[in-house]
């Protein structure tokens, strides 16, 4: 459930996922499972341990794992002529990027797709 939804649903409000106010939401409501997605904060060891202890915590990653890790992923991924992309669903722990690995799918990068769209959009928006 996005952060506004969860606000007009159960009144959690978010402000940074370190928070005590979260880690006390999480409880208090009973939350026992959740993913992340374009989380740019590493989770610390107050939410990690609650995490191991009683539910479940994941991030789907926007590429594969171990080898890209951080942000700006696809970008690497081109400027370093990989052939595919894909996601990477992992357990969070304090580190970026680097729980334990539950699944990875990937797909074949089309470096001429990718050229033919960026020129699309290029004219879209010069015109």
């Amino acid at each position: 459930m996005p952060i506004k939804q969860m606000k007009m649903h159960s009144g959690i409000v978010v402000g940074t996922v370190n928070d005590q106010a979260f880690l006390d939401n999480l409880r208090a409501h009973h939350i026992d499972a959740g993913i992340s997605l374009r989380c740019y904060e590493r989770f610390c060891s107050s939410i990690t341990n609650f995490v191991s202890s009683s539910s479940i915590l994941l991030n789907l990653h926007p590429d594969i794992l171990p080898a890209y890790r951080g942000v700006m992923i696809a970008f690497r991924s081109i400027m370093n002529n990989e052939r595919e992309f894909g996601y990477s669903l992992h357990h969070i722990n304090e580190d970026y990027d680097s729980g334990d690995i539950i699944d990875i799918r990937s797909h074949p990068i089309d470096l001429c797709e990718i050229y033919a769209r960026v020129q699309e959009l290029r004219l879209t928006c010069w015109c």
